[in-house]
């Protein structure tokens, strides 16, 4: 790997590692922040429940880490050279977010079926929908990274061209 994609790689772990000491630093302070998080809609349920999910959480910050990443790049090292290379490191980012997603959705899956005889002996569909919950929030994550480093991949793209 070239000295710059090293550098890019080991700048999105510099900011994976802000943004994730940021957000324990924030569920210290603020244990009540699930709470801001008040809608109904999917969006809002999701964010609530990957908070405080050991599999969720790294995915969540990961995915919030990629805009202030990208940027940093754009405003510190606006070059062609840079522009090729996040290219490069955006295709193994987009595979690894697009490879967590889908190891969730397989372990939430997996959740829901360990819980399917359980859930129906009780009579409480709690287990199944657990790791429904799982394997569906994971999926939605894992695509979200990967369509917004798509999304930034192409910017770089773009500007190569200008």
């Amino acid at each position: 790997m070239p000295k710059t994609e090293r550098t890019i790689a080991a700048t999105a772990v510099g900011w994976f590692l802000v943004v994730g000491a940021s957000y324990l630093l924030a569920l210290t302070i603020a244990p009540a922040m699930p709470d801001l998080l008040t809608g109904d809609d999917y969006l809002s349920a999701m964010l609530k429940r990957s908070i405080f999910s050991l599999f969720q959480a790294p995915m969540l910050v990961g995915w919030i880490a990629l805009v202030p990443h990208a940027a940093w790049l754009a405003a510190r090292h606006p070059t062609r050279e840079t522009a090729i290379a996040y290219d490069t490191f955006g295709a193994w980012a987009q595979t690894l977010f697009t490879s967590f997603g889908f190891m969730g959705t397989v372990v939430g899956i997996s959740v829901a079926v360990a819980g399917l005889r359980q859930a129906m002996d009780a009579g409480d569909p709690s287990a199944l929908i657990g790791g429904l919950y799982t394997a569906f929030d994971t999926t939605f994550l894992g695509l979200s990274g990967a369509l917004t480093i798509m999304f930034f991949r192409k910017a770089a793209r773009l500007w190569l061209d200008t």
